[in-house]
Parts: structure tokens; C-alpha cells; sequence
């Protein structure tokens, strides 16, 4: 199930691009926009209106599994057999310290 907020975020967002579409192109009875900073203006509206559709899409997909599951125990490392303890400080040792 998709979050509510995912879910609702295409409907303001293409109206928006939707709007800098009709800014830029005109209808009837409105011409068009034609100073370039207007024009400019709505179709950066019109681009950042569809990256958030993009992000809230990607946002809204469920991550991959990582990995399968296991169906025996975990490998361990076998243990070392010819390992030696570290030698006990002497007395002279603790002094230095």
C-alpha cells in the first residue's frame, strides 16, 4: 500500500505543471507569455514540479531484500590450534608500566 502522502503528492504537482504549460502556451482568449523572464519562470515551476513527482516516486518504492534467509547456521571460523597465550608480565614489566 502506498503512503497517503505519495499517493496525493501527483495531483498538486501536475495541476502545477499543468498551469505552467498554459502560462507558456496560451488559451483561447489569453495569448501566450512572452517576456522571457515570465516564460523562464514557468517552466522552472513546470521542471520542479515534475522532480517532485520523480523524487516522491522513488521515495515510495519499497527497498529490495537484502538477502535471502539462511536455512542452516552461520558459518564460523574454526579456531586457531597453535595459538599461544601472551606471556605473564613480570614484575619488572609492571614497574615500567
Amino acid at each position: 500500500m502506498s503512503k497517503p502522502v505519495t499517493a496525493l503528492a501527483p495531483l498538486p504537482a501536475g495541476a502545477i505543471a499543468a498551469a505552467a504549460v498554459a502560462l507558456v502556451t496560451g488559451w483561447p482568449g489569453r495569448p501566450p507569455l512572452t517576456q522571457p523572464a515570465l516564460v523562464a519562470a514557468a517552466l522552472a515551476v513546470a521542471a520542479i514540479a515534475v522532480l517532485l513527482v520523480v523524487r516522491l516516486a522513488a521515495a515510495a518504492r519499497r527497498p529490495a531484500p537484502t538477502r535471502p534467509a539462511t536455512t542452516g547456521p552461520v558459518p564460523r571460523p574454526a579456531p586457531v590450534a597453535h595459538a599461544t597465550p601472551p606471556p605473564a608480565p613480570t614484575p619488572a614489566d609492571r614497574l615500567a608500566a
